[in-house]
């Protein structure tokens, strides 16, 4: 889905969200998006770029990614691929991947979704956006 103007890609139906990682080189994007995602009931983890996420992905499988495409070291899109592939080999369910971007250029998103996201954000998001983005997947109610 993109959020804050929504477009979803295709996915299966999605587990229960409560580890979440967000992937992104700007520390202020990191602390702006870590102050919008409930703690608890969720468990954010952070990483400055691909390489760092798709480390963090292999040691924890995160439930949600919120992935920034364009970083050093390793891109979103590339991160993306390589968690997928990951996670296809092990036997793993496939996490939630959000693209985080500041273009909303309707071809670019299409292109997104289609690379294998599972929806799309735009920068900045805000809390709403970001609350949506959670209300996507199915979140756990005291039992």
């Amino acid at each position: 889905a993109v959020l804050g103007s929504a477009q979803q890609g295709p996915s299966a139906v999605a587990p229960v969200v409560q580890r979440v990682l967000v992937v992104d080189d700007d520390d202020f994007n990191l602390m702006v998006m870590e102050s919008h995602l409930p703690q608890p009931p969720l468990q954010v983890r952070t990483a400055a770029n691909g390489r760092l996420a798709l480390a963090a992905a292999v040691q924890e499988r995160p439930d949600l990614i919120i992935m920034d495409i364009e970083m050093p070291v390793m891109g979103g899109e590339e991160a993306m691929r390589a968690i997928r592939e990951h996670q296809a080999a092990t036997g793993q369910a496939p996490s939630q991947i959000v693209a985080y971007s500041g273009s909303d250029d309707p071809e670019i998103v299409a292109c997104l979704l289609a690379s294998g996201f599972d929806h799309f954000l735009k920068k900045p998001a805000t809390e709403q956006d970001v609350l949506q983005l959670l209300s996507i997947q199915p979140v756990a109610v005291g039992a």
